[in-house]
């Protein structure tokens, strides 16, 4: 084992970043600390010490995950244009749906259970929404109110991650293989969207 002297920040980062190089090749309930451990190659003693238990250490490496993707949507809305070809809220969250790591961490929370570990701060999205918003208004658009744009982002999230998680089941209950493919939510996913939004542009 390695016994390089770092700092906490450095500790944790080493750990997170074996933990989502463990997590692109199986899924979290498939390993244990000791796993991550040998990955980032120091002590399961250590990984304890700084995450406490596994479930603390997927939660966290769950968290700064999202974490990344939301700073990257602040960031690109930041001089995006707003179309129907061109929504880059969607694309973002299209791009995570394709990250295995977010996948198979978003299904071990959904499935075990465990919802409340994508959002573990309240108001996280907040930050997203008032980037749209602010975008909206330096194009001088018209915006819908909070509350339906608000629902319109919530339910794009629902729909992509929920398709990510169960596309093969509901696939065989349509009896129509590949009709929830990610190109098909890729084309029809911006138009259901831009379609609520612009409907309720101007309102209250």
């Amino acid at each position: 084992m390695s016994r390089e002297r770092r700092t906490p920040d450095q500790a944790r980062s080493l750990i997170l970043d074996a933990a989502e190089r463990v997590f692109t090749r199986v899924m979290p309930d498939q390993v244990g600390l000791r796993d991550i451990a040998r990955e980032a190659g120091i002590s399961h003693a250590l990984v304890t010490h700084y995450f406490g238990t596994y479930e603390g250490l997927a939660r966290a490496t769950l968290e700064r995950r999202i974490g990344a993707a939301r700073q990257q949507a602040i960031t690109r809305l930041g001089s995006a244009t707003f179309t129907p070809g061109n929504m880059p809220l969607l694309e973002i969250l299209l791009e995570v749906i394709e990250d295995p790591v977010m996948l198979r961490l978003v299904g071990w929370a959904l499935l075990s259970g465990r919802e409340d570990a994508m959002s573990s701060q309240p108001g996280a999205l907040a930050p997203v929404l008032d980037a749209i918003e602010a975008r909206a208004r330096a194009l001088g658009l018209p915006a819908p109110s909070r509350p339906q744009l608000e629902f319109s982002v919530a339910a794009a999230l629902a729909l992509a991650f929920g398709l990510s998680v169960a596309r093969a089941e509901l696939e065989r209950a349509l009896d129509r293989p590949g009709a929830l493919s990610l190109e098909a939510l890729r084309t029809e996913l911006p138009k259901m969207v831009w379609a609520y939004l612009t409907a309720h542009a101007g309102r209250s």
